[in-house]
């Protein structure tokens, strides 16, 4: 007969150091995974609260941050793209906080729809943009049809009055003038109307969870015992 007695204490504290070792890596995994299921679900929300629905460029602009085992700091933030501040996703800021919209030049530009829809349709999209070739066109000098600015001449009361400052349209038969866009405001509030960081946090936490089982696991599945 042999008696034979192990000693598992030692054994349980090396499995110990080695589970411990691989939370970090699991939990960046989770991590990982759960904020590019939340970008995923960010891009879909915004064709709920986008007014006219998003354009590409505004679909395409979230990037992920991810994190590392040695760096469970994460982010989504909108980006600009190359640097360049004409292809800034700034206005995103306006539209999940709220507050004063600025106008990228001197005035915010406000189409009036009809007039657009009516007499420049190629120019207008379906989410409400303006094309920029029709800005260029209105200030080509001596343009026949269209033109930036108070009309001249007009009704008295109209000089000086830069409630009127905007894009027109002068009809070439009849000389009828129509306001196409509206450049009276400088400035105006912007109410909160994509409550993205909201959103994202809520689903964010009801996902990250289950994501942070899942990495266990295949962390610990993939431990190498030397």
């Amino acid at each position: 007969m042999i008696d034979i007695k192990y000693d598992f204490t030692k054994s349980l504290g090396d499995l110990e150091e080695i589970v411990r070792n691989q939370v970090p890596f699991a939990t960046s995994l989770a991590m990982n995974r759960t904020l590019t299921k939340t970008r995923q679900h960010i891009k879909s929300a915004m064709d709920d609260h986008i007014e006219g629905g998003p354009t590409p460029f505004t679909r395409s602009g979230m990037r992920v941050y991810a994190t590392s085992k040695y760096n469970l700091h994460g982010a989504i933030a909108f980006t600009t793209m190359g640097g360049n501040p004409e292809k800034s996703r700034g206005y995103m800021k306006e539209l999940m906080y709220g507050g004063k919209k600025k106008p990228r030049n001197d005035r915010l530009p406000e189409p009036v729809i009809k007039n657009m829809k009516k007499f420049a349709p190629t120019f207008f999209t379906p989410r409400g943009n303006i094309n920029r070739n029709f800005y260029r066109m209105a200030r080509k000098k001596g343009h026949k049809e269209y033109f930036i600015g108070i009309p001249k001449p007009g009704k008295k009361h109209w000089a000086g009055n830069h409630n009127l400052m905007g894009v027109w349209r002068r009809d070439p038969a009849s000389g009828k003038l129509n306001m196409m866009i509206s450049l009276k405001r400088s400035s105006r509030q912007q109410r909160k109307t994509f409550p993205a960081p909201q959103l994202a946090r809520k689903f964010y936490n009801d996902n990250f969870p289950k994501e942070m089982r899942e990495a266990f696991v295949e962390a610990i599945r993939t431990i190498r015992v030397f």
